[in-house]
């Protein structure tokens, strides 16, 4: 088998955690809050929800795909072992998701990923193997063991029953949402695509008037958002590759997204449908991310997310981004909108980090750089 350089394989003991008594009767993922924030309203001057996929079993949002291929793979045969690629979330979800059906997994992950995460891999019961520089490497060690050795590859982003899975959140939000009241903007992190293109299946499965869809990355790992501004620009559908991953924001660290998130992208704003491309800097995400780790929210609970997760919040802890992005979307300025942002989750977050984008970057009153819909604010005029 050809593997990333310098790979380190590890089998440890199953979780401690008992399987599901039928992992094929329920999906595996949970029905999660949706909470309207009072204190956020105020701060933006618009109505603000957060769809809390952070109180996932697995910590996220993937679960919601990676339980469906799950279960998928187990209706099919019924037993498998799950390979998968992840730096984190995507590959907790799949050890959680094998863990409740009683099944082995192996997740291959890039050498950058934090200690933290892989303990938790193992102590989910997964084999992990180490080693390359970016995920793309995992990836293909990944999928190469699957030809030699058998077994149910699971993309982290890609593939119909994992975009179906994730659409689950918008029939959530749709059901949640107040009598009479429907969504008007829905923010979401977006990596290598797999959670925005659930989306745009979610909102065009419900009909109606769809909401302006906001999709946020960071500079130095924003190859879904180059790529729309591309073709927003010049009709180009090529997907973006980047030549490095320059951000600390590493579970959306992927040199090149999902060309079926760019094409449904595509179609979506052909249809009639909004899609904001939102690009930001590490340093506005670790600002929201600590301010959203010290705040209690409606239900008496503080919670933490990752960096990946906070640059969805940075519209809203930081309401200047918010009035940038909403800047001539014709019929929604100087309107009060009902603004969604999913709170993906992740793992890789702790208390040190927080308090070092605490002291390093405080609440960004200064502003910064963002880019929308391929147009650059800098920091003295954003």
């Amino acid at each position: 088998m050809t593997v990333p350089a310098e790979p380190e394989a590890i089998l440890s003991p199953r979780s401690e955690i008992p399987p599901a008594a039928s992992p094929l009767s329920a999906p595996l993922h949970h029905v999660t809050p949706l909470l309207f924030s009072p204190s956020l309203s105020a701060r933006t001057g618009h109505n603000i929800y957060l769809k809390l996929d952070i109180d996932q079993p697995s910590g996220s949002f993937k679960l919601r795909g990676v339980g469906a291929i799950c279960q998928s793979a187990l209706a099919a045969s019924g037993d498998t072992h799950l390979v998968s690629s992840s730096g984190g979330n995507a590959g907790l979800a799949v050890a959680y998701a094998a863990s409740r059906a009683g099944v082995g997994c192996t997740i291959f992950v890039p050498a950058s990923t934090e200690t933290d995460v892989v303990e938790r891999l193992r102590k989910e019961g997964a084999r992990v193997v180490i080693g390359g520089d970016a995920w793309d490497v995992a990836d293909a060690a990944a999928r190469e063991e699957v030809r030699e050795t058998g077994g149910t590859y699971v993309h982290p982003f890609e593939g119909e029953v994992l975009v179906n899975g994730h659409s689950s959140v918008v029939d959530e939000i749709y059901d949640q949402m107040p009598e009479g009241e429907r969504v008007d903007v829905l923010v979401s992190s977006v990596g290598g695509g797999g959670l925005l293109r659930g989306i745009i299946q979610g909102v065009t499965r419900q009909g109606g008037k769809k909401p302006v869809l906001v999709g946020v990355q960071n500079f130095g790992v924003d190859s879904f958002n180059r790529s729309l501004d591309q073709w927003s620009a010049c009709g180009e559908e090529g997907v973006v590759t980047l030549e490095r991953i320059e951000s600390k924001c590493t579970s959306m660290g992927t040199k090149k997204c999902s060309a079926a998130t760019l094409r449904d992208a595509i179609e979506f704003q052909k249809d009639g449908g909004r899609l904001v491309s939102l690009t930001v800097t590490d340093e506005l995400s670790a600002s929201a991310c600590w301010q959203f780790a010290e705040e209690k929210l409606p239900d008496g609970r503080k919670r933490m997310v990752e960096l990946s997760c906070a640059s969805a919040l940075t519209t809203v802890y930081h309401p200047w981004v918010l009035e940038r992005v909403l800047d001539g979307l014709e019929g929604e300025k100087g309107r009060k909108l009902n603004v969604v942002i999913e709170v993906c989750g992740g793992s890789k977050v702790n208390q040190a980090m927080l308090k070092e984008y605490k002291e390093k970057n405080g609440k960004m009153e200064g502003r910064d750089r963002i880019r929308v819909n391929g147009v650059d604010f800098p920091a003295s005029s954003a």
